[in-house]
């Protein structure tokens, strides 16, 4: 088992998914059942920054950049969410994809530019990176089980907890309760919107 840090406050899961699904007419003959739960990891960090004004007079900034490491994309961050800490099977928590470092630097490279003109600092020398404070934080990813009773015909898909995005997911069995994904293929659907099987 392996302590680590989830994100509270999510905005999707599988029972507001189910809800919805159960409240459309058309998709009366879906079933959606939650199979399991995985980890994937997500890099925050709190950037110190400096602008030198002059030789003798310097601006210090900061700023909240982050990475999601199993899609290699930066973004901005207004601020650190709430987590808390949880045990979770190893089995359960998706690896790396990169360094504390790449991603810290993927960020940066993302925010620097944004952070200068919002500081209206174009105008003098690139920010200058004097301090970075790294969080490492997971979000959940619910790998659910759709069952089409007209077709007979059973899929995989996996929904981001913050995005509320689905993915087919392909399914390897192994020694276990719960089988766990092994390859994913095209995008899906938003939770938000049809589910296609």
């Amino acid at each position: 088992m392996l302590n680590i840090k989830v994100i509270k406050g999510i905005r999707y899961t599988p029972e507001k998914l189910t809800a919805a699904i159960g409240k459309n007419k058309r998709l009366a003959h879906i079933e959606c059942t939650p199979v399991n739960i995985l980890y994937s990891p997500c890099c925050i960090f709190a950037f110190h920054v400096a602008f030198e004004l002059t030789k003798k007079h310097t601006r210090h900034v900061g700023f909240w950049g982050g990475v999601d490491e199993i899609k290699a994309t930066p973004g901005l961050i207004r601020e650190l969410p709430e987590w808390e800490e949880t045990q979770a099977a190893e089995i359960n928590v998706l690896p790396d994809k990169m360094s504390e470092e790449e991603a810290a630097d993927l960020a940066w490279n993302y925010n620097k530019r944004w952070v200068a003109r919002k500081h209206r600092m174009l105008i003098f020398g690139p920010p200058i990176r004097t301090r970075t404070d790294t969080y490492k934080l997971y979000r959940p990813v619910y790998m659910l089980k759709f069952y089409n009773r007209d077709l007979d015909q059973t899929l995989f898909k996996a929904l981001d907890s913050l995005t509320g995005e689905l993915e087919n997911i392909v399914v390897k069995d192994i020694p276990g309760p719960m089988p766990i994904p092994a390859v994913k293929s095209q995008a899906g659907q938003s939770a938000a919107g049809t589910v296609n099987l």
